[in-house]
């Protein structure tokens, strides 16, 4: 019950602040040898931008979302140890997927009133068989009518033995 109370305090304390919402979805592709065991990267964003006027030139907030590495369907060759220590192998012939759920503070710069440019940094929660670890991720948007922003970014996720990295592209729609 008390959680329920907090999360309720947070949630409408968070709405009396003026800010901007962003919610989307991405795309991307596994770069390196994440590539050996992924064949493509899905996911949602979440973005809470502090501030009401969305031409501002620098903006913060917080962003968290969902990544999905979906494990590729190559034959597995259990003869081989993996490059990456810590890719668990799937059932039959699949790797295993790889999800997690970002945590992260958000900064943008608004340059010409239509571009962004900016950066998240925090930590990914491994919801599979993955540990978290330190989540990055580099984005350039364009802003289109203060209603939709597509972009194009870069992302990694450190783990132990590991970086996994996906470029791609998403589209946010701003409320």
């Amino acid at each position: 019950m008390k959680k329920l109370a907090l999360f309720s305090f947070l949630f409408f304390a968070a709405i009396s602040l003026q800010a901007q919402l962003k919610i989307g979805g991405f795309v991307g592709a596994p770069l390196g040898e994440t590539s050996d065991y992924f064949k493509i990267t899905v996911g949602a964003d979440v973005y809470y931008m502090f501030g009401n006027n969305p031409d501002a030139f620098v903006k913060f907030g917080g962003a968290t979302g969902f990544i999905d590495y979906i494990g590729d369907d190559r034959e597995l060759d259990y003869g081989i140890e993996p490059l990456y220590k810590n890719i668990p192998m799937g059932s039959g012939s699949k790797y295993d997927d790889a999800q997690f759920i970002p945590v992260a503070a958000a900064a943008r710069i608004n340059i010409l009133g239509t571009l962004t440019a900016g950066a998240d940094l925090g930590y990914a929660i491994g919801l599979s068989d993955y540990d978290g670890g330190f989540y990055g991720k580099a984005i350039v948007g364009i802003d289109i009518f203060n209603r939709l922003e597509l972009n194009a970014f870069y992302h990694g996720i450190v783990l132990d033995e590991t970086t996994l990295g996906t470029l791609g592209a998403g589209l946010l729609f701003e409320f």
